[in-house]
């Protein structure tokens, strides 16, 4: 395990980091612990959550999926929009990642509307680069799974915002 801060802050970052995250999501469903089946309990769209929750709100689904754009775009489209300090700056940072791949430049203006018409509640933690101290929070919640865990003798596997299990404690994530 590698815990890796930003900006020269403890509070900032903090995220863990193993050489799992590496490993294909089809091919960790074979990890085994002690020779049991495991699972991996899956956070998804776990920022956008946490600041929905810090409104008091809890939204239900896929917070990034929709038929106009697709899943990767709209997650990057939001981590871009919380990692910077302006509109401009995230277009600028979209457009660069776009650009690879031979998409229209323009695509970037349309995703930043996509998220501010249908997460028009965050529009406050947009684009005021709150995503190290969301990353920060999302370490302090790992700590606590992995103390958790290890205080029982079990293993737990942290992998960014997911963990993996021995499939009889999937109800203990």
């Amino acid at each position: 395990l590698q815990r890796i801060f930003n900006d020269g802050s403890v509070k900032k970052g903090g995220r863990i980091y193993t050489d799992l995250q590496n490993i294909k999501k089809e091919l960790r469903a074979a990890i085994r612990i002690n020779g049991a089946q495991t699972i991996e309990k899956d956070y998804s769209n776990l920022h956008a959550r946490m600041l929905y929750n810090k409104l008091g709100q809890n939204p239900v689904g896929d917070l990034y999926q929709t038929e106009k754009h697709s899943r990767k775009a709209l997650k990057t489209a939001f981590s871009t929009a919380i990692n910077t300090s302006s509109r401009l700056q995230a277009e600028n940072a979209l457009r660069s990642w776009l650009k690879p791949s031979n998409r229209p430049n323009s695509r970037a203006v349309d995703l930043l509307d996509w998220l501010e018409l249908n997460h028009s509640a965050l529009l406050p933690f947009f684009y005021k680069q709150v995503g190290l101290g969301l990353m920060f929070e999302e370490s302090l919640m790992t700590t606590f799974v992995l103390d958790y865990f290890i205080s029982k003798g079990e293993a737990v596997l942290p992998i960014h915002d997911s963990f993996v299990v021995r499939k009889e404690f999937e109800s203990e994530l």
